[in-house]
């Protein structure tokens, strides 16, 4: 691998990713082949595609190690668990919460849920058999 230098010293030391492309034309503008001669040109040209392709498989890199560390960090299994708990513990608390109401017509559970806008689904509430499931 080919170390880049700015002034040819090692104290400005530029890490390869920071210097990939430090010619002073612009990344997008291959000079013409009457300017380089054909040979150049297709080397050029291999170059800008090269370029791009390392610089999509290192987004995708990227992006593959934030899943990884993202499912190692949330174990789905615990998650999975957690989730259960929530939803098990929002079940008590609805039906805690129904008990205390001292309105008359006692509300449902169905109209409970609707007014404090807590999704049936999420929940798990079946509102044709108005019980949680």
């Amino acid at each position: 691998m080919e170390r880049c230098f700015a002034s040819g010293n090692q104290e400005n030391f530029d890490t390869p990713k920071r210097c990939r492309y430090n010619n002073s034309q612009d990344r997008n503008e291959i000079p013409s082949p009457k300017e380089t001669g054909p040979a150049l040109h297709k080397l050029l040209t291999e170059k800008k595609d090269l370029i791009k392709m390392i610089q999509e498989r290192e987004d995708s890199l990227r992006k593959l190690n934030l899943v990884k560390m993202c499912r190692n960090k949330n174990d789905l299994k615990e998650l999975k668990c957690l989730i259960d708990k929530w939803r098990r513990v929002s079940q008590e608390a609805a039906e805690r919460l129904l008990e205390k109401i001292q309105l008359d017509p006692k509300p449902t559970m169905s109209q409970l849920l609707l007014n404090l806008q807590v999704d049936r689904e999420i929940i798990h509430y079946s509102g044709d058999n108005e019980a949680f499931y």
